[in-house]
């Protein structure tokens, strides 16, 4: 395995990047190595250090996981943590793995850890000492950065390009869908049960509009993976749809860490109201807005540039209000049970909130739905020329299903 180098403690983002291309056994894959570089100077230039200097190209399965683990001794403290994976993945036991390039075709469960996959008919010699060849877990990567002092991880996963076993295999060729711990969100190229596009030039379609999408000025981490679902759903007319699952973040926090002086100048000098009441005015009016069916007045409470994740669903505003009008006009009446806002903080002209709600959506079929104590968070931004707070970014961690 190549020594990794020491990296320095000054970054405040420190992004592991791997593209594996070149495999032994499985079929190889065009883009992941040009994926793996686009995205790695991509992260250069908005402010990240590269774990080991370079993009990681064709690694074994040993070499990811000692990787994995100095890669998480490195995170400094209070920095963002990214990890990038581009390559072959699959599930098993509701467990995913990522292949190193020496992953066989033929695999088997391992008899002493439920959660293990030993590999078979490979030559010894590329064998660990414990006569078992660790295949790459991702829970595994999850525990390992929780563990760091980063105030966020990032994991983004571009795998499940085709299917790399034989007919008849156990091994599922999507990821299954996993929680993310604390302080993590992970972002997945494709849907549960959809396999990712290889793309036909020189990069996947999820790693093109991820390129984009960070070199986007003062961008949000969420505003980042926001606009790379959505831009990855229209490319390929909806064949691959990106999700991600995320624990509670800082929604505000910038995906880069170079900013625009003038705009932060321009921010610091406006007079900006300071009332909690006033900044949570929107949340009211979205949840009266609910009671009174009242479509108009839920439109008004939502800036230009918002977004809104709910479960794998993303959508920008016109994909908000697409699909509350298709919804408010099913609905015969809704009764908000509770709501309960909390005020988190405030930087500048941008506020935090989480809210748990109760609701109770009557159809006229006459179907009915609850929706019990659920979590959500919203990010409240100051309109100058409205002179009023309005809603940027919703998080619910309800996932829908209707």
């Amino acid at each position: 395995m190549m020594a990794i180098a020491s990296t320095t403690s000054e970054s405040k983002r420190l992004a592991y990047v791997i593209g594996n291309t070149n495999y032994q056994y499985l079929p190889g894959l065009r883009n992941p190595s040009n994926d793996a570089r686009a995205v790695a100077s991509s992260l250069e230039q908005v402010g990240f250090t590269l774990f080991g200097g370079e993009p990681r190209i064709n690694l074994s399965n040993q070499a990811l996981h000692e990787e994995l683990i100095s890669f998480s001794q490195s995170v400094p403290t209070d920095s963002v943590a990214l990890f990038y994976y581009a390559g072959h993945g699959f599930q098993w036991n509701d467990h995913n793995f990522l292949a190193g390039v020496d992953t066989p075709t033929t695999l088997q469960p391992s008899n002493t850890d439920s959660r293990s996959i030993e590999m078979v008919q490979i030559p010894q010699e590329t064998r660990n000492n414990s006569n078992q060849l660790p295949i790459f877990r991702v829970d595994e990567l999850s525990a390992y950065l929780n563990a760091s002092a980063s105030v966020l991880n990032i994991i983004i996963l571009d795998a499940c390009r085709n299917n790399p076993f034989p007919p008849g295999s156990n091994f599922g060729t999507s990821l299954a869908r996993t929680d993310a711990p604390s302080r993590t969100l992970i972002s997945y190229s494709t849907q549960p049960g959809n396999v990712a596009l290889d793309g036909i030039g020189n990069n996947s379609p999820y790693t093109d509009a991820l390129v984009e999408a960070i070199s986007a000025p003062n961008a949000t981490v969420l505003e980042v993976f926001n606009k790379t679902g959505l831009q990855v759903q229209e490319q390929t007319r909806g064949v691959q749809v990106p999700w991600i699952s995320l624990s509670p973040i800082p929604s505000r926090l910038a995906f880069s860490n170079l900013f625009n002086q003038d705009d932060i100048a321009n921010l610091s000098s406006q007079e900006i109201p300071d009332s909690v009441i006033d900044m949570q005015t929107p949340l009211a009016q979205l949840f009266t807005a609910w009671r009174q069916l009242d479509i108009d007045l839920y439109e008004a409470q939502w800036s230009d540039d918002a977004f809104q994740v709910a479960g794998k669903i993303q959508r920008n505003k016109s994909g908000i209000l697409t699909q509350r009008r298709q919804l408010f006009s099913q609905l015969s009446h809704v009764t908000v049970a509770s709501t309960d806002f909390v005020f988190s903080h405030r930087e500048r002209n941008i506020a935090m909130f989480r809210n748990t709600y109760t609701m109770r959506f009557q159809f006229h079929s006459g179907r009915v739905i609850e929706e019990n104590n659920i979590s959500e968070s919203y990010t409240v931004v100051f309109n100058s020329e409205q002179d009023r707070w309005l809603i940027k970014e919703n998080f619910d961690y309800l996932d829908p299903s209707s």
